[in-house]
């Protein structure tokens, strides 16, 4: 038991003793971390973003004067004149498209049951 308490004292002699062989600069920046990590500790938190004080009745006046509401739609597009493609026929793999044959990329066509004439 001797010998165990005797091996104890000097792995703790050895620790103690570390730090006399480390290089300066080491320790000073391991103090510094220590004292960071303790400030931040202590400090008192500021709070979350969602904890603001809430605005008077002359900040919400001013602020809401100030506002001016942005348009949905750019100006000038109700006046345009929009073409807008008309499929004529059937619909299937193919569709007519203001005369032209296009490739119908539009419908959910997965199971294969357009044109099907029994499901019809």
């Amino acid at each position: 038991m001797e010998q165990l308490e005797l091996s104890y004292f000097a792995q703790a002699g050895s620790i103690f003793n570390s730090y006399y062989e480390i290089p300066f600069y080491h320790l000073i920046i391991e103090i510094a971390l220590v004292i960071l990590i303790i400030k931040i500790l202590m400090s008192k938190s500021t709070g979350s973003p969602g904890e603001e004080s809430p605005l008077t009745e002359k900040e919400m006046d001013k602020l809401i004067a100030e506002w001016q509401p942005e348009p949905l739609v750019p100006a000038g597009s109700a006046d345009a004149d929009v073409d807008v493609p008309v499929v004529q026929g059937k619909v299937g793999k193919f569709v007519m498209i203001d005369g032209k044959e296009c490739l119908n990329m539009a419908t959910m066509n997965f199971l294969g049951m357009i044109g099907n004439t029994d499901i019809e």
